[in-house]
């Protein structure tokens, strides 16, 4: 099981919500993300679904009878989405998994939450730049540790890859050459 495998769970867990979203319950956030959760959980596969299903669940506990959300509200959900994923996964920060990147996107949420700044917008820029990095030291990390054979298979089946999907998305036969 590799990562397509997670992207198509996810895929499923995504889909079945929007087939089911318009006759999701959308009086609160809370109740609706409860429902989010409890359909994704059912439908993706894998430990995707309760995984996520969890983090969607604690998130609208959290949101339960809100109409409207501030950063701070959006701090408190996320971080009671990432307590869930732990619990629920057996994970913890600094696993190497999407935790640590999620977590240092939580707390520059909450950074711009605390110092009264409620420009979502410009919290989200930052949380993503904030997770990007993290992704991008871990998977360097990784890399670095390998074997120079290894990292070198590595990139050069990247590549294939990556001229496999452009030949797929122009119509192409899919080989890579």
């Amino acid at each position: 099981m590799g990562d397509a495998d997670f992207g198509k769970s996810i895929g499923d867990g995504f889909r079945a919500v929007l087939g089911q979203m318009p006759s999701m319950d959308r009086a609160d956030i809370g109740t609706f993300l409860i429902k989010v959760g409890t359909v994704f959980a059912s439908h993706a596969g894998g430990t995707s679904g309760p995984i996520w299903g969890t983090a969607f669940l604690k998130a609208g506990l959290k949101a339960k009878g809100k109409t409207e959300l501030t950063a701070a509200d959006l701090v408190e959900m996320g971080r009671a989405a990432v307590q869930g994923m732990m619990a629920r996964g057996s994970a913890q920060i600094g696993d190497k998994t999407l935790l640590d990147a999620i977590v240092p996107a939580l707390d520059k949420i909450d950074e711009f939450s605390s110092n009264a700044q409620d420009d979502l917008k410009s919290a989200f820029q930052a949380a993503s730049e904030v997770a990007t990095a993290a992704i991008d030291r871990r998977d360097e990390q990784r890399i670095h540790g390998w074997p120079p054979r290894c990292r070198g298979k590595l990139f050069r089946d990247q590549g294939v890859r990556r001229r496999s999907r452009n030949r797929r998305r122009l119509g192409g036969s899919g080989e890579a050459g």
